[in-house]
């Protein structure tokens, strides 16, 4: 059989449940087809306006790469709601092949799919697709397959879930290759075969030493999250397997060889990024394993993702001599009622804690980034105050990465804005919202200030003063935060270039003009 996976992806095409499906087709012997439309959660620029769509050349595109499949997969998260639609439409409206919906959005809204697509995949897709395609290449019956909705004469059929992939181990690694992968490449406007050229432009890059940015080949060390945080659907997948150990990880020595034979295909690529939530949830003993394998066989700096909770200094210690250089952290609020309300497990205490550990090993280390979520509508100017105060508490130097609060489908805390009537237009408040763009309050602004490591904290201190703040954070002076939030962002942005041009950091500036566009 024939399939064709298309998502909708951020801009480093990482995609790793389409590439995760497309290894093991593969390996069944099935022809895959990857298209990735990477743009980013920004809207896309059509005609010269802004819409969540893709311009219709690049519909003709994909029309024309999948004229001879049995089947097209669409993968998406929340916010590509629209352009999954698009895709859909177009072909089921021009080819007349089944389409499937999988990925987070189409799980935790599976009715709202099968509105589009003929099928919808719930929870993990490896065996689900391998099964359907099987039946589908056999004429067998497959109605009963487990984790698949579809609708048969006016009628849904919900099939129950089937049982995690306990064994990831067993999986072949990410389809990482270049067979039958093809990629939005807007220097050429058009969607191209991919190859090893243009995959070395699109690999994401990190900083570096000297402000430089160096090519990463980022990865998935687990799958799931030790975490139950209200604004997360990790949690809704929890219910789904509520007797399964749905945070799972894999063998040291699965992770390291397949690290090592990404690196040998690629020998561009000069750094690893571990993308999972949280790299530190796990014994002391199984990471010194883990390091000591890695060290000897991979070499390579590394960036990862921890969690106050399991951040400890001798973890810290010992992945550092592994070769990892870099931190980030979630804070999400300073606030202990609103930490509740996310059920986030951490104090401020336990926060100033782990910032304290990372602060320590400052030497070793690059300025790290702390997470944080704003526009709580549940959340007083009084606990917005902590959140500021916690974060001119926190040691060094250090970066922001700055959300808005998002409901998104199948988190608690979505369930609880629609009882309280908080979301009215669902496809514009919450599928089309910009979450990283937090409203301009005087608080935010104030709060983004300190994402700019060089703003001191003593004229934050005295601009966060209670008369200050009560006369100032009301949201009628929005115009005048505004543009200087984006006059503070193109300061950042000059000082960026004129660190690149003088490093010779040519591929960094390239890399802004290709994203400005």
């Amino acid at each position: 059989m024939h399939v064709a996976l298309i998502t909708p992806t951020p801009p480093d095409i990482s995609a790793f449940g389409m590439r995760s499906i497309s290894a093991v087709l593969k390996q069944a012997g099935h022809r895959v087809t990857l298209i990735f439309l990477p743009g980013g959660i920004e809207q896309h620029t059509v005609s010269g306006e802004r819409v969540y769509q893709y311009p219709d050349h690049l519909m003709d595109r994909i029309v024309q790469i999948c004229r001879d499949t049995d089947m097209v997969g669409v993968s998406f998260m929340t916010n590509y709601f629209d352009r999954a639609v698009q895709v859909t439409q177009t072909v089921k409206s021009r080819l007349k092949v089944p389409v499937i919906w999988g990925g987070t959005h189409p799980t935790v809204k599976p009715d709202e799919g099968l509105d589009f697509a003929d099928f919808v995949c719930m929870g993990e897709g490896e065996e689900v697709l391998l099964e359907l395609l099987q039946a589908m290449e056999e004429a067998r019956d497959y109605r009963k397959i487990a984790n698949l909705w579809m609708r048969e004469n006016g009628r849904e059929i919900k099939n129950p879930p089937r049982p995690l992939i306990t064994d990831l181990d067993a999986l072949p690694i990410f389809d990482f290759g270049l067979d039958g992968h093809f990629v939005f490449n807007p220097e050429v406007d058009d969607i191209v075969s991919m190859d090893e050229a243009l995959f070395a432009k699109i690999v994401p890059v990190m900083p570096h030493r000297h402000g430089k940015f160096i090519p990463v080949y980022r990865t998935m060390a687990s799958r799931g999250c030790p975490h139950h945080c209200t604004y997360c659907a990790n949690a809704y997948f929890k219910k789904i397997y509520p007797a399964g150990n749905y945070y799972r990880r894999r063998s040291n020595e699965s992770v390291v060889k397949e690290i090592r034979e990404i690196t040998r295909r690629y020998p561009f690529i000069k750094a690893v990024h571990f993308f999972d939530d949280t790299l530190f949830s796990t014994t002391v003993s199984r990471l010194e394993q883990f390091c000591d394998l890695y060290k000897r066989e991979v070499g390579l700096p590394f960036y990862c993702q921890g969690s106050p909770a399991t951040i400890d200094k001798q973890k810290v210690e010992i992945m550092i001599q592994a070769g990892m250089i870099f931190m980030e952290m979630g804070i999400q609020s300073g606030s202990e009622k609103i930490c509740q309300l996310y059920r986030r497990g951490s104090t401020n205490e336990m926060i100033l804690r782990a910032a304290g550990i990372i602060h320590d090993f400052r030497h070793q280390l690059f300025t790290p980034d702390y997470h944080v979520i704003l526009d709580n509508p549940w959340e007083s100017v009084d606990d917005t105050m902590e959140t500021l105060k916690l974060i001119l508490n926190l040691p060094g130097r250090f970066g922001l990465c700055l959300a808005s609060l998002t409901f998104y489908p199948g988190t608690a805390l979505y369930e609880r804005a629609l009882k309280e009537g908080r979301i009215r237009d669902e496809i514009n408040e919450v599928y089309r919202k910009a979450f990283y763009k937090p409203r301009s309050t005087y608080l935010n602004f104030l709060i983004s200030l300190k994402s700019y490591p060089v703003v001191p904290r003593w004229p934050l201190k005295l601009l966060s003063a209670k008369i200050l703040v009560s006369m100032l954070h009301r949201r009628s002076l929005e115009p005048l935060y505004g543009p200087g939030m984006r006059f503070l962002e193109a300061v950042r942005i000059i000082c960026k270039g004129i660190q690149a041009l003088f490093t010779g950091d040519w591929r960094r500036i390239f890399l802004f003009f290709k994203r400005e566009r």
